[in-house]
């Protein structure tokens, strides 16, 4: 398989970060959810000082990471309402900024395309125009690692 460069826009090195410990949260409801319903669910949080990462808004869920020392005080929270709570322990992430990065949908083709040639699970994907973040089992970090290094030719 041919692999391209990555077009760095403003010239800046880019900076892979990996940060493990990290739960993933799913709320899920049996019903959409209004605008005033999400509102208060993030309040709550809020309330409680719980950091989010990687946060998806569906019409039916909410899904987002935290650290694993705040998992208990999420499905505490949220034990007693009508949502459903799914939580996987033990992830990590991984991620690629500080650049404008041209290629993204290659870049994260190859990533995808890589992690699955390696029965490595993404838990969670988000892309924007200067970044990548991956969400994989704590297990599987330095695969994912290394796969988003190659696929950025970092090595």
């Amino acid at each position: 398989m041919k692999i391209r460069a990555v077009k760095i826009i403003d010239g800046a090195a880019p900076i892979i970060s990996c940060q493990s410990e990290i739960s993933q949260i799913k709320l899920v409801s049996k019903r959409p959810l209004n605008g005033e319903e999400i509102r208060d669910i993030f309040r709550m949080i809020s309330d409680k000082q719980i950091t989010l990462q990687l946060i998806t808004v569906h019409i039916t869920q909410i899904v987002f990471s935290v650290p694993c020392l705040m998992a208990g005080a999420v499905m505490d929270l949220f034990s007693q309402s009508e949502y459903r709570i799914n939580a996987i322990n033990d992830c990590a992430e991984v991620n690629i900024s500080g650049v404008q990065v041209s290629d993204v949908p290659q870049i994260t083709g190859k990533i995808i395309e890589t992690l699955s040639s390696l029965n490595v699970a993404i838990l969670h994907l988000t892309t924007s125009q200067s970044s990548v973040s991956v969400l994989v089992e704590q297990a599987h970090l330095p695969a994912a690692r290394n796969t988003i290094h190659a696929a950025l030719h970092l090595f």
